[in-house]
């Protein structure tokens, strides 16, 4: 019972800082989010507080945290939780990590909850976005950045 407690008291969040444009920090935590986003920002090295842009309760942390960092790799700063991705597709592909989706969820913006990969469309323009890296493309075969080979 106590560790069933402890498990769902686990959060994966993304924070992101007005003056660190581009980058988001993404990790996890035992404790109150915004409690995690003030210790960040209390560091004399952070110009401006961090914001919190999205949390979820999971029992799933340590094996999303490892995910994370496979899947968001190459948009990782070396040796730092900090990507260079936007919020809508790491919200995306978080949410498609955690098992359940726990009712006690915050994300600043509105996401699509559709699947990763764009469904197909009459339309010659559709995008599709790569399960691995997240690069757009106009097939749903093959990923030309990563040669990932999907749909």
């Amino acid at each position: 019972m106590i560790g069933d407690l402890i498990l769902w008291q686990t959060v994966i969040y993304i924070l992101s800082n007005p003056v660190m444009s581009g980058l988001l920090k993404i990790g996890y935590t035992f404790q109150d989010v915004q409690r995690r986003a003030q210790e960040l920002s209390s560091s004399t090295g952070v110009p401006t507080p961090f914001e919190v842009e999205y949390y979820c309760f999971t029992r799933d942390v340590e094996e999303i945290e490892k995910e994370i960092h496979f899947r968001f790799g190459k948009y990782r700063l070396p040796g730092r939780e900090f990507f260079t991705i936007s919020l809508e597709f790491a919200v995306k592909i978080i949410d498609s990590m955690i098992r359940k989706v726990a009712d006690d969820r915050f994300c600043r913006i509105s996401i699509d909850t559709s699947p990763i990969r764009d469904r197909y469309s009459s339309e010659k323009n559709t995008l599709y976005m790569c399960p691995k890296c997240g690069e757009k493309n106009s097939s749903s075969k093959i990923c030309v950045a990563c040669g990932y080979v999907y749909g």
